[in-house]
């Protein structure tokens, strides 16, 4: 299944907060890409509670999407970064 993720704030500077879908499980993924779907950044989730900072220092300013998978499904949302 395909479900939304909430990120703020937008326009964003040096990092975004990421609130979860609930309980993340073990192993997931998650993916941020630049808005021509050129992967900008990649790395596990392993947190507990409802979310976690993103830091977007190093991203040009612009449109991004991020993706959260895992065997239960992926969660989608956009963030941009101004400065």
């Amino acid at each position: 299944s395909v479900g939304g993720l909430l990120l703020h704030p937008s326009p964003a500077n040096d990092r975004v907060w990421l609130e979860l879908p609930g309980q993340v499980p073990h192993g997931s993924a998650l993916a941020v890409f630049a808005a021509s779907g050129a992967l900008m950044a990649d790395a596990p989730v392993d947190v507990t509670g409802n979310g976690m900072w993103i830091d977007v220092r190093s991203l040009a300013p612009g449109l991004y999407v991020v993706t959260l998978a895992n065997g239960q499904g992926r969660w989608q949302g956009r963030f941009a970064v101004a400065r």
